[in-house]
C-alpha cells in the first residue's frame, strides 16, 4: 500500500442509476441550432425538451387495491 486511502467510504450511495442498474443519461436534453452550434467557444444552451420519463412514478399510475389483512392477505376469509 503507498499510503493513499482509495477506499469508497460513499460506498456509490450517490451515483445515479437508472432502474436496470446502469448510470442515468443526461436527464436535459436539449436541441442545438445552426447559430448555437457556429459559437463553439460561447456558453449558449438551448431550450430543455420535455423528458420521456412519465410524470408520476409507477405506484401511482397502478390500480389502487384493497388493504392487506395480516392473515389472508387480500383475499377474503372463508
Amino acid at each position: 500500500m503507498t499510503g493513499r486511502d482509495t477506499r469508497d467510504l460513499r460506498s456509490g450511495a450517490y451515483d445515479p442509476v437508472s432502474k436496470d442498474g446502469l448510470p442515468q443519461p443526461q436527464q436535459v436534453k436539449d436541441e442545438t441550432t445552426a447559430r448555437q452550434q457556429e459559437q463553439w467557444g460561447a456558453d449558449v444552451r438551448a431550450e430543455p425538451l420535455p423528458g420521456t420519463e412519465p410524470v408520476l412514478p409507477e405506484g401511482l399510475t397502478r390500480e389502487r387495491r384493497d388493504p392487506l389483512n395480516r392473515n389472508t392477505g387480500r383475499h377474503e376469509t372463508k
